[in-house]
C-alpha cells in the first residue's frame, strides 16, 4: 500500500488523478491522505469524485472513502476491463480532468471501452474540450494510443450540460520519435460562443483580429450547442507534427480586450521561446511519456503541477523525470 499526502507540492487534485491512473495500470493500492489540502474547500469535490468512480469501474477497484468532501481516500485495484459506462459529475466540474485520468487506463485496456462523461467542457482551471482534442490527443496517438473523443455537447459555467464520449481499442504503446516543432506553423483564430448578444461577438472578433495586426488570419465563429452563455476564444498553432493550443474564457463584467490579453499573451511567450510544449501541455505530457518508456521535449516553464508528477510516477513506475533550465523560461524535460 503506496501512502500519499494530498497535501505536498500544489496540494490540489492532481494528486489524486494521477495516482488512480498509475494505481490501475499497475496494480498498486494506496492510500491518499489530506486530500487537496491547499484548496479553498479541500477533500474529495463533485469532479474529483467522479475520477474515483470512473477509475474503479475500470479496474474493479474496492475502495474506502469515496465520498463527497471526504479528506481520505483507500484505492485497491483489480483486473482492467473494458466495457460501456457513464460518469455524470453532477456539476460543471471539468469532463476533460476526468478524461485526464482515464485516458492512460482507457489506453491500456485489454478489450474496447465506451465512457461517456457529463458536466462542463469549458470552465475554469482546467483544459477546454478543444486542447484536449486538437492538442493532446494528436500527440498521445503519435505514442500508439487508440481513443476517439466526441462532444455531444459543451457546457460552460455554471450550468455545465455538456458532454464527452471516448472510445477505445486496446493499444500498444511506443516511445516517441522527438517532439519539437517541426516545419512552418499555421495559425487559426476562433470565437466560440453561446447565448450572447451579436455586439460582444463582434467586438471579440474585432478585439482579436486586432491583437494579431498584420500578422491576424481569419477568425472563425462557432457557436456552441450548449445550454447556457458562454465565450472562448482560441489561438491555435499548427506545426507538421502537433498543434500548440491557447485559450481564454470570457467572464461576466470582464472586458472583451481582458480576455483577449489572456490567450495572446501566452500564446506571445509560448511563441518567442521556440518551446514544443506549453506549461499546461507540459505536465500532461509525462505520464503518457513515462507509460510509453520515455522521451524528452522542450517547455515553456515548470509548473507545481508538473513538479507534483515528476515526483508521484517515479512511486509507481520505474521511471526518473528530470526538468533543467535551458534558459530564462526554456526547461528541457526528459523522462526515462
Amino acid at each position: 500500500m503506496i501512502q500519499l499526502d494530498g497535501s505536498l507540492g500544489e496540494g490540489g487534485g492532481q494528486i489524486l488523478r494521477t495516482a488512480l491512473a498509475l494505481s490501475a495500470l499497475t496494480g498498486q493500492a494506496f492510500t491518499l491522505d489530506k486530500i487537496r489540502a491547499g484548496r479553498p474547500k479541500p477533500g474529495l469535490m463533485r469532479q474529483h469524485l467522479a475520477c474515483v468512480e470512473t477509475a474503479a469501474a475500470l479496474c474493479g477497484a474496492k475502495t474506502d472513502g469515496a465520498e463527497l468532501r471526504s479528506s481520505r481516500l483507500v484505492f485497491q485495484p483489480g483486473k482492467l476491463v473494458g466495457g460501456t459506462h457513464r460518469c455524470a459529475i453532477g456539476s460543471a466540474g471539468s469532463v476533460t480532468l476526468v478524461a485526464q485520468t482515464i485516458l492512460p487506463i482507457l489506453s491500456s485496456l485489454p478489450e474496447a471501452a465506451d465512457i461517456t462523461i457529463e458536466g462542463g467542457t469549458h470552465v475554469p482551471f482546467a483544459p477546454v474540450s478543444h486542447f484536449t482534442d486538437r492538442t493532446l490527443l494528436p500527440l498521445l496517438r503519435q505514442l500508439g494510443v487508440k481513443v476517439e473523443a466526441t462532444w455531444p455537447a459543451l457546457g460552460f459555467m455554471p450550468a455545465g450540460g455538456g458532454s464527452l464520449r471516448l472510445v477505445s481499442q486496446p493499444s500498444k504503446w511506443r516511445q516517441p520519435r522527438g517532439w519539437e516543432r517541426a516545419g512552418t506553423s499555421e495559425r487559426l483564430l476562433f470565437v466560440l460562443h453561446q447565448g450572447l448578444e451579436a455586439d460582444i461577438v463582434k467586438r471579440s472578433i474585432g478585439a482579436l483580429r486586432e491583437a494579431f495586426g498584420e500578422d491576424a488570419s481569419e477568425v472563425l465563429t462557432i457557436v456552441a450547442p450548449a445550454p447556457s452563455p458562454g465565450l472562448c476564444l482560441m489561438v491555435e498553432e499548427r506545426f507538421a507534427n502537433h498543434s500548440q493550443l491557447f485559450t481564454a474564457l470570457g467572464q461576466k463584467n470582464v472586458p472583451v480586450k481582458d480576455v483577449v490579453d489572456d490567450v495572446v499573451k501566452p500564446w506571445r511567450r509560448w511563441r518567442e521561446t521556440q518551446t514544443f510544449a506549453c506549461p499546461y501541455l507540459a505536465d500532461q505530457l509525462l505520464l503518457p511519456l513515462a507509460i510509453a518508456g520515455g522521451g524528452e521535449f522542450t517547455a515553456l516553464g515548470w509548473t507545481p503541477h508538473a513538479q507534483t508528477q515528476a515526483d508521484l510516477i517515479p512511486l509507481f513506475l520505474p521511471r526518473r523525470i528530470k526538468a533543467d533550465r535551458q534558459a530564462d523560461r526554456t526547461w528541457k524535460v526528459v523522462v526515462s
